[in-house]
C-alpha cells in the first residue's frame, strides 16, 4: 500500500529552484512571529494598571514626601519617563490640564 500526502502550497512555492526560499519563509514565519509576540509583551509589562511606567513609580515614590509642595509639581512632571520620551511634543496642554 502506497500512501501520498499533499502540501496546501501554491505550484510555484514547490518549484525546486524555490524550495529553499519556501523554507526560509516557513522558519521566518515559525520563529520570527511568536519571539515578536513575546518581546512586545515584555515591554509592556514594564507599565502599570493606570498607564503609568514603572520608572516613573520609582521616582515619584523616592520624591515625594511631606516637604514637596505645589510649586514641585512641574519638576515631578519633567522628571517623569512619560514627559521624558515627548521632548518634541509641545508640553502647553499638559500644564494647562495640571492648572485645572
Amino acid at each position: 500500500v502506497q500512501m501520498k500526502m499533499g502540501i496546501a502550497l501554491h505550484p510555484a512555492l514547490l518549484v525546486k529552484e524555490n524550495q529553499i526560499f519556501t523554507l526560509c519563509c516557513f522558519f521566518a514565519v515559525l520563529f520570527i512571529v511568536p519571539f515578536s509576540v513575546v518581546c512586545c509583551c515584555l515591554r509592556g509589562s514594564n507599565v502599570s494598571s493606570h498607564g503609568v511606567s514603572a520608572e516613573t513609580l520609582k521616582i515619584f515614590n523616592a520624591c515625594i514626601n511631606l516637604e514637596v509642595t505645589a510649586e514641585d509639581t512641574v519638576g515631578l512632571l519633567a522628571a517623569s519617563a512619560e514627559e521624558r520620551r515627548q521632548l518634541c511634543m509641545d508640553a502647553r496642554r499638559t500644564f494647562e490640564a495640571m492648572a485645572l
